[in-house]
């Protein structure tokens, strides 16, 4: 399952997210596991997100503010599901995916080229 979703703006993109897992979830009833965006959104919110470090842990709960720029790999949404994030530039700079596992052009759905990033996440 795949399904792409726009942002309002990149501001609220945690909350354009958690909006698209909830619609996500009402529509297929299942979860997924899987965000995808633009590399130049990515970039973006990473931006973003470093901005509010103390939002940011590694997979050992230990907080990077010293370090001056943390790529996001994992972002915990809803209900603490944490979907990995993957870009691609085949991507629409205002769209994202979510999907329940990677695209493989099997059934009919859009394949991406996607990359994953360095692993941390948002809680």
């Amino acid at each position: 399952m795949i399904k792409e979703y726009s942002h309002n703006k990149l501001n609220n993109w945690y909350n354009d997210l958690n909006t698209a897992y909830v619609n996500f979830v009402s529509e297929f009833t299942k979860k997924p596991s899987i965000v995808g965006y633009n590399e130049e959104n990515y970039k973006k919110i990473c931006l973003i997100t470093n901005q509010e470090k103390y939002r940011i842990t590694d997979d050992l709960g230990n907080n990077p503010e010293n370090y001056d720029y943390v790529k996001i790999g994992k972002i915990k949404v809803e209900d603490e599901k944490e979907l990995e994030i993957l870009t691609s530039d085949d991507l629409p700079k205002d769209r994202f995916v979510l999907m329940d596992k990677i695209p493989d052009g099997d059934d009919g759905e859009p394949y991406y080229t996607l990359e994953m990033q360095e692993i941390k996440k948002i809680i």
